[in-house]
């Protein structure tokens, strides 16, 4: 009706609804609101239900601007898809994508055209990751009373991940560690996100700062950073590299820094990151294996991969169902194992009443165990702890299932 009686175009129409649709995503990526992307989700089903980039029935299919539109519009509503784990909505959007993808190598083949087909294997790719994982629950359960004294209230997650599964700019570490950080449903805090793929250094550190600068008493931010390291620093996206003195400031933040990438481990070590944070709870977490991450947001996926690497005639469903039965209580018991411990670092047990954190720690200690490279955590754990009697029932237990 408004496209008669004004002279409003639907297309017009669809692009106005794909403006409103995209700043309320860029909002979810900037603070993590959840209502952010379902409002968005909301605006870009409405374009695909009511059918505003469908061209009338006159009118020859055959048009390029038609086609790039379609698939801008359609790339972006799948993102939205994922985050919210909407599966049959992205199946849905890959079969249109692929059509299109078609029909504009048809339109230009002397063109770069293959890049929407490179665009459409990485969604087919995310989406068999996705429907992998699919039947594991991600739940969040309280942690144990008098444990620490910090909560978890911003996590930044910052990525470089052009050689690992991703479609466009979201990567597939991104967004299961966006589900592991999403509070159930009808809790009255959520954590707000900062979501940074392929950042300048610049960039990062100014958010580092600003989010640094927010924090009150008793919280604490998490930071995950993926990237490689170069003669200039941990390169994360464009521009200068980080270097382990641009993280001076949030040192005097309490923060809990997990570094993934090849060479992490040496610039680590070089950065004196931890001398610089002796006076708040800093903790680390290092792996140069790129396979922790995996650990830290979907460890019974993580866990069942590994079951079926040692015995393939293992099942891999068979094994997540076990699992799922077995990783809370083998998290209760390895928390009260770190807590109860006298030499466990002061830094690390007060992060042990965020449910969040708690979980990260208590993971970190079960991929230790099974990842074929060391992965490292500052402050150290105590040898003795690590070795006791307890925890490696705990860990012989998950890999007995």
């Amino acid at each position: 009706d408004l496209a008669r009686v004004k002279g409003i175009k639907r297309w017009e129409i669809g692009e106005i609804a794909l403006c409103l649709g995209q700043l309320y995503y860029y909002s979810y990526c900037r603070g993590g609101d959840h209502e952010a992307l379902r409002s968005a989700y909301s605006y870009y089903n409405a374009i695909v239900t009511r059918g505003y980039f469908d061209l009338p029935p006159h009118t020859s299919q055959r048009h390029l601007t038609y086609v790039k539109r379609k698939i801008r519009f359609i790339a972006r509503y799948t993102l939205v898809c994922i985050y919210l784990n909407h599966l049959s909505d992205i199946a849905s959007n890959l079969s249109t994508l692929r059509e299109l993808a078609d029909l504009y190598e048809g339109l230009s083949p002397n063109e770069n055209s293959d890049i929407y087909h490179i665009l459409v294997r990485e969604g087919e790719d995310m989406l068999h990751r996705l429907k992998e994982s699919q039947h594991i629950p991600i739940k969040l359960h309280s942690a144990p009373q008098g444990l620490g004294d910090l909560m978890l209230t911003d996590a930044i997650l910052c990525m470089d991940q052009s050689n690992s599964p991703k479609l466009s700019e979201l990567p597939l570490k991104m967004v299961r560690f966006v589900q592991t950080l999403e509070l159930e449903k009808g809790a009255v805090r959520n954590i707000k996100k900062h979501l940074l793929y392929r950042p300048t250094a610049d960039v990062l550190i100014a958010c580092l700062a600003a989010v640094g600068a927010a924090l009150q008493s008793g919280t604490a931010v998490f930071a995950y950073l993926n990237g490689n390291v170069t003669t200039g620093g941990v390169v994360l996206g464009g521009g200068d590299g980080l270097k382990g003195c641009d993280l001076g400031f949030i040192t005097r933040k309490p923060m809990m820094l997990c570094l993934e990438g090849s060479g992490m481990g040496e610039w680590f070590k070089e950065s004196g990151i931890v001398q610089r944070a002796s006076n708040v709870p800093f903790v680390v977490m290092v792996d140069e294996a790129q396979a922790l991450s995996e650990y830290l947001t979907n460890p019974i996926l993580a866990l069942s991969h590994h079951l079926v690497s040692v015995n393939p005639t293992r099942d891999l469903v068979e094994l997540q169902d076990k699992l799922t039965d077995t990783i809370v209580p083998t998290h209760t018991r390895l928390l009260s194992l770190l807590a109860a411990h006298p030499s466990t670092p002061h830094a690390i047990t007060s992060y042990l009443s965020s449910p969040f954190t708690s979980r990260y720690i208590t993971r970190f200690v079960i991929a230790s165990h099974i990842l074929p490279k060391p992965v490292h955590i500052y402050p150290p754990l105590p040898d003795d702890l690590l070795s006791s009697k307890d925890l490696l029932d705990c860990i012989n237990d998950l890999l007995s299932v």
